[in-house]
């Protein structure tokens, strides 16, 4: 609109108004719809949106775990909007090839912002490291800000390894709560892996529309090999309220939460 003056109203109704607008760098004479959205549709396209480019950084993060590489550096200014929308994941100056899975890494270069608990206390990390950084910018999306400040590093170190941050606002869904809760769990373990991330709530409904038809298929597969790890770990339990063959897509919590807890 900075290029547009509005000469004046030339209609109204219940939804918006048309406007008579003037562009200036042409000079041209155009008319204007204006359309009134309520707060709650503005927010709920807000939300969507930040979902949107979650999800496509969780795939792209899903893609380099499962090559066995990590970021090492994931923060905002490292994730790159297309003008069609499409997130790319760059700056790989910082990663790291693990040799195997299970592997762990004993050095960190990183902004410190988005480093996680484990890494200033000097304990050897993996792919979960990536998943706090990832918590960051989660938390940066929602509310424009740092989720750990301080007037000094030392500070900065300790409100890290405390693992206290603020929660969301409260007009943001549970799941967004509790989406960042659990990416900033001090205990690497208890973080949920990009995989799992993507396998639950709104995410998996959204993975679709950021995949080509292509990796669609790859990507299962990824969700039932995972899946299969957890079932082998976990203590066996009859599940009474379920039919053979049913799978539950709703989001809840508690299951979400006990099948990331064992996770490697």
């Amino acid at each position: 609109m900075e290029d547009y003056a509005v000469l004046r109203v030339i209609g109204e109704g219940s939804f918006g108004r048309a406007l008579l607008v003037r562009q200036e760098s042409s000079h041209r004479v155009f008319a204007m719809k204006e359309i009134r959205l309520p707060k709650v549709t503005m927010f709920h396209t807000f939300s969507l949106q930040i979902l949107n480019w979650f999800t496509q950084m969780c795939l792209g993060v899903n893609h380099i775990h499962k090559k066995r590489v990590l970021h090492r550096d994931i923060k905002s200014k490292n994730v790159f909007l297309t003008s069609s929308g499409t997130l790319k994941l760059g700056d790989f100056g910082s990663a790291r090839l693990l040799s195997n899975p299970m592997a762990f890494a004993c050095t960190y270069v990183g902004t410190p912002y988005y480093v996680p608990p484990e890494i200033w206390e000097n304990l050897p990390y993996n792919n979960k490291s990536d998943i706090w950084s990832l918590g960051c910018i989660l938390y940066e999306l929602c509310t424009l800000k740092h989720p750990f400040q301080a007037n000094s590093w030392k500070n900065l170190i300790l409100k890290i390894c405390q693992g206290t941050v603020r929660p969301l606002p409260s007009h943001y869904s549970y799941e967004l709560h509790f989406l960042v809760k659990q990416m900033f769990k001090r205990s690497p373990s208890q973080r949920p892996s990009a995989t799992t991330l993507l396998s639950r709530g709104a995410l998996s409904r959204l993975v679709h529309k950021c995949l080509p038809l292509e990796t669609i298929t790859e990507y299962g597969q990824q969700i039932l090999d995972e899946t299969k790890v957890r079932e082998h770990n976990k203590p066996r339990k009859k599940d009474r309220g379920r039919k053979p063959g049913m799978v539950a897509h709703a989001f809840n919590p508690s299951i979400w939460e006990a099948e990331v807890g064992g996770l490697p």
